[in-house]
């Protein structure tokens, strides 16, 4: 048995906007779609599990990230997971809903890049620790 510390899955998932009324039920059969047509799940298992707990329609993808036909390891690279949304993207086109455009909220304004993100965030973070240092 391996170290039951390492990570044993991988998760991803798939969020459709409030604005177009899918179905879990759709939304299912689509990500059921998509892990029998996604090249990269081939020898692993893959749980799905499509919920609104939110005000949207969500997938999860659970993978279990050893194969059951090798043994190995998975492993996913940029170019792996822009193929897979490809492939999401082109599904969802196939059945009438909208995709994602980079850059944008699913309501169409712009989003703020991770990278800048990021650097509000431990800006603002490391503003607090030295408002704290100052105070305390």
């Amino acid at each position: 048995m391996g170290n039951l510390a390492e990570r044993n899955t991988t998760i991803l998932y798939r969020a459709f906007t409030r604005r177009k009324k899918i179905k879990p039920e759709e939304a299912h059969r689509l990500a059921m779609d998509f892990v029998s047509k996604c090249p990269i799940f081939d020898g692993f298992e893959v749980l799905v599990a499509t919920h609104k707990d939110r005000k949207h329609v969500h997938t999860h993808f659970v993978v279990n990230s050893v194969s059951y036909s090798t043994g190995k390891k998975l492993q996913m690279n940029k170019r792996d997971l822009q193929a897979m949304k490809n492939l999401s993207d082109n599904l969802c086109r196939v059945a009438g809903l909208s995709v994602c455009v980079k850059g944008k909220t699913f309501e169409g304004q712009d989003r703020e890049n991770v990278v800048a993100y990021k650097k509000r965030l431990t800006g603002i973070s490391k503003k607090l620790k030295r408002a704290k240092r100052t105070v305390g």
